[in-house]
């Protein structure tokens, strides 16, 4: 199952929850954690983080370890719309048993209008997130990030307006224009639920019903993983496959921005 970094708490998994400050922490996380190259340290610069924090306790960006055989990726970090610290059941970690949960201190980081993800999710609008932000000098030309998109909306508001999305921008500084290089495996569809899901069913309760094959109105099934009732991966009703964020053909003498969103 999915364990969060709790520091100095019962269940803590690493040592990364120690910084003062928002920014720091989120320094040291990019810097340690999602590029963990000693090298790449040198390499990046102006690291901040918008969303949920608190110095120890409620915070939506954070440190995971995976303990198990059926998650694609065994650590990295985690950046969610509300608080992914909370106690088990009322954050991403597993078991999957208590309806809507994984969305304690819902809210996150007022994001709407986002001239970033807005064009991508049209006609619906953006609200709330978490933006995750820092300017980087690659080492070479192609840059690659694997990430898992989920969100506790699956399954009964697949293909509704609450159509939760993940973009990975790229700039080149000082004046180069945003680029998206979060897609699914086909390359050019955005990472939102309405864009590959189950399908949508009429339960409250979004972790009650083993949804067994795709239902009819499923959309890119073959990208999604549905998380059942009981699960103890996540508390997320569902999830993607393991995606690839790349960014190729970089000049390795200028220095670009890099935002999670």
């Amino acid at each position: 199952s999915l364990k969060i970094d709790r520091g100095a708490t019962p269940g803590s998994y690493s040592s990364y929850h120690t910084a003062a400050t928002q920014d720091d922490y989120a320094d040291y996380l990019v810097k340690h954690v999602l590029l963990s190259n000693p090298a790449a340290v040198s390499a990046i610069s102006n690291v901040h983080f918008y969303g949920v924090y608190g110095p120890t306790d409620e915070r939506s960006l954070a440190y995971f370890e995976y303990e198990g055989t059926d998650f694609p990726i065994d650590k990295g970090l985690i950046l969610a719309t509300g608080d992914v610290n909370g106690v088990t059941g009322e954050s991403p970690e597993g078991p999957n048993d208590r309806p809507g949960s994984a969305l304690s201190n819902n809210g996150g980081y007022l994001m709407t209008g986002d001239p970033n993800l807005t064009p991508l999710i049209v006609p619906h609008t953006v609200m709330d997130g978490s933006h995750l932000v820092f300017d980087f000098k690659p080492f070479k030309p192609d840059v690659s990030f694997d990430f898992v998109f989920a969100s506790e909306e699956y399954p009964q508001y697949s293909n509704t307006a609450f159509n939760d999305i993940f973009g990975f921008f790229v700039t080149e500084l000082p004046s180069g224009a945003p680029f998206n290089i979060a897609y699914f495996p086909d390359g050019s569809t955005p990472v939102t639920i309405n864009n590959s899901n189950w399908g949508r069913t009429s339960s409250s309760n979004n972790n009650s019903t083993n949804l067994g094959a795709p239902l009819y109105d499923a959309v890119n099934p073959q990208w999604h993983v549905p998380i059942y009732q009981g699960s103890p991966v996540m508390e997320y009703g569902g999830r993607t496959i393991k995606l690839t964020a790349k960014a190729n053909s970089l000049s390795t003498a200028k220095t670009y921005r890099l935002a999670l969103k």
